[in-house]
């Protein structure tokens, strides 16, 4: 296969798969811009989960006209100068971002505009971005003596596959506030509000600088009786100092919702930093094997047995997959204690992705439901060409590897949604699911030539109306004798086919062999074409004309392949 350069375009939505996972994420990248740009006052607004719509509104230095072409430029920054001898010393950053992805990212698959006025100057000026498209800089209204306002609409709309892994507009919106409580944690003497829909869900006003702010911005968001349960921690070894909080062990909770850690300002998530939080709470009996925690029952301390080994323990500890390491003195010897086939992948069932239907299509998408696949809620998603393995986790399908295209927990399940291989034939083939070598038990699953299915986002098709774009909703219906493009999987084979895992080429088109058919309320409309989507993998589109003679409203949109028919969709036709 030979090598080639990546249109630009292309290579800005990969990027931006890597920095905009969901709408929290293009939250955090905006809230830590308005920070490193010294604001004292930000304001958050969503829409529709962020979806629909984001606003970050700061009071910081704010951009000069000529800067804000940079500003959406990849890999243009001003968190980075260089030393005195020209380089640029990438041991000691002291801002949240430095790598100058985040607006370019966000720009790639949405429609980004930001206007701002930078400190000493009486101008503002805006500049947009739609779809990595580069708008003008024009003069604009500012409402502040400086600062910036970055309005993110119809995020991913661009890449309307994405869709399918956010959660609901109500999760999406929590994920938001918990990434601007864990902002406001970090940034005490920082103004934060968050609005969700219109309501005012978060005031945290400033506090004063230091450990008595901090605990007042922490009682503020973790309830008065925290302050009154926590215990200051201040110690240095080694060159690090360590600060914050600790609640007593009469002060707790069933979870680890309410457990928070900030490096140099920045909250992160990382299981063995936990692992070593909970250790404090954890002691050994060395003769016997054990290893108990304190727990809290009613009003007394009850010893728990967390777990129990035979060897003569002389040190323990937890590694970051929450496993347990104990070492036995006599011996010299290390030892895990684990759960027998606790961590193996076990698959629920295998569907075709969009459809829902259990089976496999040849060179589509498809859905594998696995427990013991990653846990906590997540998201990995890999680019063309697909990886043979994404996160550890990997798929084989009639004994051939299957490209993994997204590994993810959606609302607690969790899933592997990967690439048939094109050459997959007979009645079915057996589904493998592995994670770090642990393979699940084979899982036949039926072999079908087609099985269309029309990807949904909050219980509509994903449309794209092919004049401006956009995703077609209630706000922006699809008119009647206007082209549409539905995505889509399991149309079936195509022409010009490209390698399992690798993107569909713009040219030559890979067209489905069959005939496709499309009605929109019981109304058959013309089809202009049915293949593989250009630049992705497994991932169908169908271009359609909503016919004049469908009615107006919230229609059925079926799609046939052959002899088989997805089920219905709504789409709202004006």
């Amino acid at each position: 296969m030979p090598i080639r350069r990546l249109p630009t375009e292309l290579i800005s939505r990969i990027a931006a798969g890597e920095v905009v996972e969901r709408p929290a994420s293009a939250v955090k990248e905006l809230v830590e811009n308005a920070l490193d740009a010294g604001a004292t006052r930000v304001e958050v607004q969503a829409d529709g989960g962020g979806l629909s719509r984001i606003l970050v509104a700061d009071d910081g230095q704010g951009m000069a006209a000529g800067e804000l072409p940079l500003a959406v430029e990849r890999h243009a920054t001003s968190k980075l100068s260089p030393g005195a001898d020209g380089a640029y010393d990438l041991l000691r950053i002291a801002t949240l971002g430095f790598r100058g992805e985040a607006l370019p990212s966000i720009g790639s698959v949405a429609r980004l505009s930001i206007s701002s006025r930078a400190r000493g100057l009486a101008e503002a000026h805006a500049i947009l971005v739609e779809g990595g498209a580069v708008g003008a800089v024009s003069p604009t209204g500012f409402p502040g003596p400086h600062g910036s306002r970055v309005e993110v609409r119809d995020l991913f709309y661009a890449t309307p596959a994405r869709l399918k892994f956010m959660k609901s507009e109500r999760a999406e919106a929590a994920a938001i506030t918990e990434e601007i409580k864990r902002q406001a944690m970090a940034h005490e003497a920082v103004d934060f509000t968050l609005e969700l829909d219109g309501r005012r869900v978060l005031r945290l006003p400033a506090e004063t600088a230091g450990p008595e702010g901090r605990l007042a911005r922490l009682s503020a968001i973790l309830g008065r009786d925290f302050a009154e349960n926590a215990l200051a921690v201040n110690h240095e070894r080694e060159g690090v100092r360590l600060t914050g909080y600790a609640g007593l062990p009469t002060y707790n909770r069933g979870n680890a919702a309410h457990q928070y850690l900030f490096v140099n300002g920045r909250p992160v998530r990382d299981r063995l930093l936990q692992g070593a939080l909970r250790g404090a709470y954890v002691y050994a009996d060395y003769a016997s094997g054990r290893i108990w925690a304190i727990r809290r029952d009613g009003t007394n301390f009850v010893n728990s047995l967390l777990q129990d080994s035979p060897y003569n323990i002389s040190a323990f500890g937890e590694d970051e997959a929450g496993d347990v390491y104990v070492a036995d003195h006599s011996g010299g010897n290390i030892y895990r204690i684990e759960a027998a086939d606790a961590r193996r992948p076990a698959i629920e069932s295998v569907v075709s992705s969009a459809s829902l239907e259990p089976g496999l299509v040849p060179g589509s998408l498809s859905t594998a439901f696995v427990s013991n696949l990653i846990g906590a809620s997540t998201l990995l998603e890999a680019a063309p060409p697909l990886p043979a393995s994404l996160g550890g986790v990997s798929v084989t399908a009639g004994g051939a590897d299957a490209p993994v295209l997204a590994v993810a927990n959606v609302s607690g399940r969790e899933q592997v949604n990967f690439q048939v291989p094109w050459n997959v034939s007979g009645e079915s083939a057996a589904v493998v699911v592995s994670r770090d070598g642990a393979a699940s038990e084979p899982a036949n699953v039926q072999v079908r030539a087609a099985m269309p299915g029309i990807f949904v986002f909050n219980n509509a098709a994903i449309v794209v109306a092919f004049s401006d774009g956009r995703l077609v909703s209630a706000s922006r219906p699809l008119v009647r004798g206007e082209i549409g493009t539905i995505w889509a999987t399991g149309l079936g084979p195509v022409d010009n086919a490209p390698a399992t895992g690798a993107a569909a080429l713009a040219q030559p088109l890979s067209r489905v062999l069959g005939e496709v058919r499309v009605t929109l309320g019981g109304v058959a409309c013309d089809v202009s074409f049915a293949g593989l989507a250009p630049t992705f993998a497994g991932v169908y589109v169908v271009n359609f004309t909503a016919s004049e003679r469908a009615p107006a409203g919230e229609l059925d949109l079926v799609i046939t392949a052959g002899t088989r028919s997805s089920r219905p969709a709504k789409v709202a036709v004006q």
